[in-house]
């Protein structure tokens, strides 16, 4: 086993994926439903595209449900993106919100980017 900062500092991605039917170490995974691999295959290829330049960004990427995909980034952001359509833009819309210095920094939030060209911020204060 990894342990969660020892994964992100690696630039790993922890997935969670809908049904599976086959699974078995150095073969490729089966899902259950035939469009689950297309759209899953489709939408971890954008975000292996987006986080070879953004390494250790994007730690953790829900796709269980395909109209609601959700991520996280540095640990502390949840990232929500709607469909898989314009994911490459949503992604970009995502680093520049994180970067552009006008986030509370180490302040958890949510970020909604599922509609294109516009990101809110919902700081988790607790």
């Amino acid at each position: 086993t990894v342990d969660a900062e020892s994964a992100a500092a690696d630039g790993l991605i922890e997935l969670v994926l809908p049904a599976v039917k086959y699974s078995v170490a150095g073969r490729v995974l089966e899902f259950s439903d035939a469009r689950d691999d297309r759209v899953v295959r489709g939408i971890l290829s954008e975000v292996e595209s987006f986080a070879e330049g953004n390494k250790g960004m994007i730690d953790r990427v829900d796709v269980t449900d395909e109209y609601n995909i959700t991520m996280r980034a540095n640990g502390i952001y949840s990232l929500r993106l709607g469909g898989e359509n314009d994911l490459g833009l949503k992604l970009r819309m995502m680093n520049k919100t994180i970067t552009s210095g006008n986030l509370d920094g180490g302040v958890p939030a949510s970020i909604d980017l599922s509609k294109v060209g516009e990101a809110s911020v919902k700081y988790d204060l607790k």
